[in-house]
Protein backbone atom coordinates (compact mmCIF):
# COMPACT_ATOMS: atom_id res chain seq x y z
CA UNK A 1 0.00 0.00 0.00
CA UNK A 2 1.32 3.38 -0.95
CA UNK A 3 2.45 5.37 2.05
CA UNK A 4 -0.15 7.84 3.20
CA UNK A 5 1.37 11.29 3.24
CA UNK A 6 -1.05 13.95 4.24
CA UNK A 7 1.75 15.96 5.88
CA UNK A 8 -0.57 17.95 8.08
CA UNK A 9 0.50 19.34 11.35
CA UNK A 10 -1.71 22.02 12.82
CA UNK A 11 -0.53 24.37 15.45
CA UNK A 12 -3.49 26.16 16.95
CA UNK A 13 -3.04 28.91 19.52
CA UNK A 14 -6.10 29.75 21.65
CA UNK A 15 -6.04 32.24 24.49
CA UNK A 16 -7.98 33.62 27.44
CA UNK A 17 -8.31 37.08 25.95
CA UNK A 18 -9.34 38.18 22.45
CA UNK A 19 -6.83 40.94 21.64
CA UNK A 20 -4.24 39.95 19.07
CA UNK A 21 -0.58 40.30 19.99
CA UNK A 22 2.63 40.40 18.04
CA UNK A 23 5.20 37.71 17.34
CA UNK A 24 8.69 37.87 15.93
CA UNK A 25 10.70 35.35 13.97
CA UNK A 26 13.86 34.24 15.77
CA UNK A 27 14.77 32.20 12.73
CA UNK A 28 13.33 31.49 9.29
CA UNK A 29 15.12 29.02 7.02
CA UNK A 30 14.23 27.49 3.69
CA UNK A 31 10.75 27.16 2.22
CA UNK A 32 8.21 28.69 4.61
CA UNK A 33 4.78 29.72 3.33
CA UNK A 34 1.34 30.48 4.70
CA UNK A 35 -2.10 29.42 3.55
CA UNK A 36 -5.04 31.76 4.03
CA UNK A 37 -8.58 30.82 3.00
CA UNK A 38 -7.09 27.81 1.19
CA UNK A 39 -4.85 30.06 -0.92
CA UNK A 40 -1.02 29.83 -0.72
CA UNK A 41 0.83 33.04 0.11
CA UNK A 42 4.48 33.93 0.78
CA UNK A 43 5.69 34.53 4.31
CA UNK A 44 8.47 37.09 4.21
CA UNK A 45 8.13 38.72 7.62
CA UNK A 46 6.07 38.77 10.82
CA UNK A 47 3.77 41.34 9.25
CA UNK A 48 2.58 38.74 6.73
CA UNK A 49 1.36 36.41 9.48
CA UNK A 50 -2.33 36.79 10.33
CA UNK A 51 -4.64 35.15 12.83
CA UNK A 52 -5.59 31.56 11.82
CA UNK A 53 -3.02 31.35 9.02
CA UNK A 54 -1.61 27.91 8.22
CA UNK A 55 2.18 27.96 8.24
CA UNK A 56 3.93 25.41 6.03
CA UNK A 57 7.61 24.50 6.30
CA UNK A 58 9.20 22.48 3.52
CA UNK A 59 12.05 19.98 3.60
CA UNK A 60 15.12 21.26 5.48
CA UNK A 61 13.10 24.34 6.48
CA UNK A 62 12.43 25.83 9.89
CA UNK A 63 10.44 28.61 11.54
CA UNK A 64 11.10 29.68 15.13
CA UNK A 65 8.47 32.02 16.58
CA UNK A 66 8.85 34.08 19.75
CA UNK A 67 5.77 35.55 21.44
CA UNK A 68 5.46 38.73 23.45
CA UNK A 69 5.65 36.82 26.74
CA UNK A 70 8.95 35.16 25.78
CA UNK A 71 7.55 31.73 24.84
CA UNK A 72 9.37 30.17 21.87
CA UNK A 73 7.95 27.59 19.44
CA UNK A 74 10.15 25.83 16.89
CA UNK A 75 8.15 24.53 13.89
CA UNK A 76 10.34 21.87 12.33
CA UNK A 77 10.73 20.83 8.70
CA UNK A 78 7.90 19.39 6.59
CA UNK A 79 5.14 20.62 8.85
CA UNK A 80 1.96 22.68 8.71
CA UNK A 81 0.73 24.86 11.54
CA UNK A 82 -2.51 26.77 12.11
CA UNK A 83 -1.70 29.81 14.23
CA UNK A 84 -4.08 32.04 16.19
CA UNK A 85 -2.78 35.11 17.99
CA UNK A 86 -4.37 36.60 21.11
CA UNK A 87 -3.41 37.25 24.76
CA UNK A 88 0.34 37.22 25.45
CA UNK A 89 -0.23 35.58 28.85
CA UNK A 90 -1.67 32.21 27.86
CA UNK A 91 -1.32 30.14 24.70
CA UNK A 92 -2.55 26.79 23.45
CA UNK A 93 -0.97 24.72 20.69
CA UNK A 94 -2.51 21.83 18.78
CA UNK A 95 -0.13 19.51 16.95
CA UNK A 96 -1.80 17.34 14.32
CA UNK A 97 1.22 15.76 12.69
CA UNK A 98 4.93 16.20 12.99
CA UNK A 99 7.17 17.61 15.70
CA UNK A 100 7.41 20.89 17.54
CA UNK A 101 9.86 21.98 20.20
CA UNK A 102 8.53 24.38 22.82
CA UNK A 103 10.25 26.48 25.45
CA UNK A 104 7.96 28.27 27.91
CA UNK A 105 9.16 31.02 30.19
CA UNK A 106 8.71 30.37 33.90
CA UNK A 107 6.44 33.34 34.55
CA UNK A 108 3.32 33.86 36.61
CA UNK A 109 0.32 32.79 34.52
CA UNK A 110 -3.31 33.06 35.56
CA UNK A 111 -3.95 29.94 33.47
CA UNK A 112 -1.43 27.42 32.13
CA UNK A 113 -0.57 27.39 28.46
CA UNK A 114 -1.60 24.16 26.75
CA UNK A 115 -0.41 21.91 23.97
CA UNK A 116 -3.07 19.82 22.23
CA UNK A 117 -2.96 16.86 19.86
CA UNK A 118 -5.73 14.64 18.47
CA UNK A 119 -5.39 12.49 21.61
CA UNK A 120 -4.24 14.64 24.51
CA UNK A 121 -3.63 17.99 26.21
CA UNK A 122 -0.50 18.97 28.15
CA UNK A 123 -0.76 21.79 30.69
CA UNK A 124 2.29 24.08 30.71
CA UNK A 125 3.46 26.76 33.15
CA UNK A 126 7.19 26.88 32.40
CA UNK A 127 9.10 24.06 30.80
CA UNK A 128 10.90 22.68 27.74
CA UNK A 129 9.63 19.69 25.79
CA UNK A 130 9.01 18.12 22.39
CA UNK A 131 5.69 16.91 21.00
CA UNK A 132 5.55 14.46 18.09
CA UNK A 133 2.32 13.26 16.48
CA UNK A 134 2.17 10.36 14.03
CA UNK A 135 -0.23 9.94 11.09
CA UNK A 136 -2.57 7.93 13.31
CA UNK A 137 -2.78 10.75 15.85
CA UNK A 138 -0.66 8.81 18.34
CA UNK A 139 1.30 11.32 20.38
CA UNK A 140 4.65 11.32 22.14
CA UNK A 141 5.53 14.02 24.66
CA UNK A 142 9.24 14.07 25.47
CA UNK A 143 10.48 16.25 28.32
CA UNK A 144 13.69 18.26 28.31
CA UNK A 145 13.18 20.21 31.51
CA UNK A 146 10.37 20.99 33.92
CA UNK A 147 7.06 19.24 34.51
CA UNK A 148 3.88 18.59 32.52
CA UNK A 149 0.45 17.18 33.27
CA UNK A 150 -0.64 15.17 30.23
CA UNK A 151 -4.35 14.33 30.13
CA UNK A 152 -7.36 13.37 28.03
CA UNK A 153 -10.91 12.14 28.80
CA UNK A 154 -9.45 8.72 29.77
CA UNK A 155 -7.14 10.03 32.49
CA UNK A 156 -3.86 11.84 33.09
CA UNK A 157 -0.20 11.44 34.03
CA UNK A 158 2.50 13.79 35.34
CA UNK A 159 5.89 13.67 33.65
CA UNK A 160 9.05 15.55 34.59
CA UNK A 161 12.80 15.67 34.14
CA UNK A 162 13.68 13.54 31.10
CA UNK A 163 10.51 11.42 31.18
CA UNK A 164 8.17 10.82 28.24
CA UNK A 165 4.59 9.80 27.63
CA UNK A 166 2.80 8.16 24.71
CA UNK A 167 -0.93 8.50 24.02
CA UNK A 168 -3.00 6.45 21.58
CA UNK A 169 -6.57 7.32 20.51
CA UNK A 170 -9.10 6.36 23.19
CA UNK A 171 -6.51 5.45 25.84
CA UNK A 172 -5.12 7.08 28.97
CA UNK A 173 -1.68 8.73 28.65
CA UNK A 174 1.07 6.31 29.67
CA UNK A 175 4.77 6.59 30.48
CA UNK A 176 7.09 5.51 27.68
CA UNK A 177 10.68 5.31 26.51
CA UNK A 178 11.96 8.08 24.26
CA UNK A 179 15.14 6.44 23.03
CA UNK A 180 14.11 6.77 19.38
CA UNK A 181 14.40 10.14 17.66
CA UNK A 182 11.17 11.90 16.70
CA UNK A 183 11.74 10.96 13.04
CA UNK A 184 12.34 7.28 13.89
CA UNK A 185 9.29 7.19 16.12
CA UNK A 186 7.08 8.77 13.47
CA UNK A 187 8.31 6.42 10.75
CA UNK A 188 7.59 3.40 12.92
CA UNK A 189 4.08 4.60 13.80
CA UNK A 190 3.35 5.57 10.19
CA UNK A 191 4.29 2.10 8.99
CA UNK A 192 1.86 0.54 11.50
CA UNK A 193 -0.85 2.98 10.43
CA UNK A 194 -0.41 2.33 6.72
CA UNK A 195 -0.74 -1.42 7.24
CA UNK A 196 -4.29 -1.06 8.61
CA UNK A 197 -5.68 2.50 8.87
CA UNK A 198 -9.22 1.36 9.73
CA UNK A 199 -8.26 -0.13 13.10
CA UNK A 200 -7.47 3.35 14.42
CA UNK A 201 -11.07 4.50 13.95
CA UNK A 202 -12.07 2.34 16.93
CA UNK A 203 -9.77 4.30 19.20
CA UNK A 204 -11.27 7.57 18.07
CA UNK A 205 -14.78 6.19 18.57
CA UNK A 206 -13.83 5.30 22.15
CA UNK A 207 -12.46 8.82 22.60
CA UNK A 208 -15.72 10.34 21.33
CA UNK A 209 -17.68 8.15 23.75
CA UNK A 210 -15.50 9.37 26.62
CA UNK A 211 -16.06 12.97 25.58
CA UNK A 212 -19.82 12.45 25.46
CA UNK A 213 -19.75 10.92 28.94
CA UNK A 214 -17.73 13.84 30.28
CA UNK A 215 -20.11 16.30 28.60
CA UNK A 216 -23.08 14.57 30.25
CA UNK A 217 -21.38 14.73 33.65
CA UNK A 218 -20.53 18.40 33.14
CA UNK A 219 -24.19 19.13 32.35
CA UNK A 220 -25.25 17.43 35.60
CA UNK A 221 -22.73 19.46 37.58
CA UNK A 222 -23.82 22.62 35.77
CA UNK A 223 -27.45 22.06 36.81
CA UNK A 224 -26.31 21.66 40.41
CA UNK A 225 -24.37 24.90 40.32
CA UNK A 226 -27.31 26.77 38.80
CA UNK A 227 -29.37 25.82 41.84
CA UNK A 228 -26.58 26.88 44.19
CA UNK A 229 -26.41 30.35 42.63
CA UNK A 230 -29.64 31.38 44.35
CA UNK A 231 -28.23 30.59 47.80
CA UNK A 232 -24.78 32.21 47.53
CA UNK A 233 -24.19 35.12 49.92
CA UNK A 234 -20.46 35.38 50.74
CA UNK A 235 -17.30 36.01 48.77
CA UNK A 236 -15.97 32.57 49.81
CA UNK A 237 -19.07 30.90 48.36
CA UNK A 238 -18.68 32.91 45.17
CA UNK A 239 -15.05 31.79 44.86
CA UNK A 240 -16.02 28.13 45.23
CA UNK A 241 -18.84 28.50 42.71
CA UNK A 242 -16.60 30.25 40.19
CA UNK A 243 -13.99 27.50 40.58
CA UNK A 244 -16.53 24.80 39.69
CA UNK A 245 -17.67 26.76 36.63
CA UNK A 246 -14.08 27.30 35.47
CA UNK A 247 -13.40 23.59 35.85
CA UNK A 248 -16.38 22.70 33.65
CA UNK A 249 -15.44 25.38 31.10
CA UNK A 250 -11.80 24.27 30.91
CA UNK A 251 -12.73 20.59 30.53
CA UNK A 252 -15.17 21.44 27.74
CA UNK A 253 -12.64 23.63 25.93
CA UNK A 254 -9.94 20.96 26.26
CA UNK A 255 -12.22 18.32 24.75
CA UNK A 256 -13.24 20.72 21.97
CA UNK A 257 -9.61 21.34 21.01
CA UNK A 258 -8.75 17.63 21.06
CA UNK A 259 -11.85 16.88 19.01
CA UNK A 260 -11.07 19.66 16.53
CA UNK A 261 -7.57 18.24 16.07
CA UNK A 262 -9.06 14.79 15.51
CA UNK A 263 -11.44 16.21 12.91
CA UNK A 264 -8.68 17.88 10.93
CA UNK A 265 -6.53 14.76 11.00
CA UNK A 266 -9.39 12.44 10.02
CA UNK A 267 -10.45 14.74 7.19
CA UNK A 268 -6.93 14.74 5.77
CA UNK A 269 -6.61 10.96 6.13
CA UNK A 270 -9.88 10.47 4.26
CA UNK A 271 -8.69 12.48 1.30
CA UNK A 272 -5.33 10.74 1.09
CA UNK A 273 -6.66 7.18 1.23
CA UNK A 274 -9.67 7.80 -0.99
CA UNK A 275 -8.08 6.14 -4.02
CA UNK A 276 -5.95 3.68 -2.04
CA UNK A 277 -8.23 1.95 0.44
CA UNK A 278 -12.01 2.17 -0.06
CA UNK A 279 -12.87 0.47 3.25
CA UNK A 280 -10.61 2.77 5.26
CA UNK A 281 -11.96 5.77 3.36
CA UNK A 282 -15.54 4.86 4.31
CA UNK A 283 -14.54 4.21 7.93
CA UNK A 284 -12.83 7.59 8.27
CA UNK A 285 -15.67 9.40 6.47
CA UNK A 286 -18.18 7.98 8.96
CA UNK A 287 -15.84 8.86 11.83
CA UNK A 288 -15.66 12.45 10.62
CA UNK A 289 -19.48 12.68 10.81
CA UNK A 290 -19.41 11.43 14.40
CA UNK A 291 -16.70 13.94 15.29
CA UNK A 292 -18.85 16.75 13.86
CA UNK A 293 -21.86 15.64 15.95
CA UNK A 294 -19.78 15.71 19.11
CA UNK A 295 -18.40 19.10 18.10
CA UNK A 296 -21.93 20.52 17.83
CA UNK A 297 -22.84 19.18 21.26
CA UNK A 298 -19.64 20.58 22.76
CA UNK A 299 -20.44 24.01 21.31
CA UNK A 300 -23.92 23.89 22.88
CA UNK A 301 -22.45 22.86 26.22
CA UNK A 302 -19.91 25.66 26.16
CA UNK A 303 -22.63 28.19 25.36
CA UNK A 304 -24.64 26.98 28.36
CA UNK A 305 -21.60 27.37 30.61
CA UNK A 306 -21.00 30.89 29.30
CA UNK A 307 -24.61 31.84 30.03
CA UNK A 308 -24.31 30.56 33.59
CA UNK A 309 -21.05 32.48 33.98
CA UNK A 310 -22.79 35.67 32.85
CA UNK A 311 -25.59 35.07 35.34
CA UNK A 312 -23.03 34.38 38.04
CA UNK A 313 -21.12 37.60 37.39
CA UNK A 314 -24.33 39.62 37.44
CA UNK A 315 -25.48 38.00 40.68
CA UNK A 316 -22.08 38.47 42.29
CA UNK A 317 -21.99 42.15 41.37
CA UNK A 318 -25.52 42.74 42.68
CA UNK A 319 -25.07 40.81 45.93
CA UNK A 320 -21.63 42.15 46.80
CA UNK A 321 -22.74 45.70 45.88
CA UNK A 322 -25.73 45.39 48.20
CA UNK A 323 -23.49 43.97 50.93
CA UNK A 324 -21.04 46.87 50.54
CA UNK A 325 -23.84 49.42 50.83
CA UNK A 326 -25.14 47.70 53.94
CA UNK A 327 -21.69 47.81 55.55
CA UNK A 328 -21.33 51.49 54.68
CA UNK A 329 -24.72 52.23 56.27
CA UNK A 330 -23.73 50.35 59.42
CA UNK A 331 -20.42 52.22 59.61
CA UNK A 332 -22.22 55.53 59.21
CA UNK A 333 -24.50 54.63 62.10
CA UNK A 334 -21.54 54.01 64.41
CA UNK A 335 -20.14 57.50 63.95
Amino acid sequence: MKKICFGLMALVFTFAAHNLFAVKFQMKLGDVKIERAKKPMPLNSEADLKDKDIVTTGEKSLLVIEFDNGDVIKIKEKTKAIISLASPQTSAITVLKGTIEAKYKKIMRENPSKVYSPTTVAAVRGTEFEVTVAESGETRVKMTEGKLNVSNPSGDIDISGKESSEIVPGSKPDSASADASSEEWMNSKSQEFNENPSKYTEGYKAQLKQMNERSAQNKIELKKTEGQLKTIKTEEEFASYESSLDKAKNATEDDMNINAASGLLVEEVSENIKSLNIKAYKDFTLLKKEINKVKEQQERNLEEIRKVLEAYKKAKEEILSTHKKSVEEILKGTK
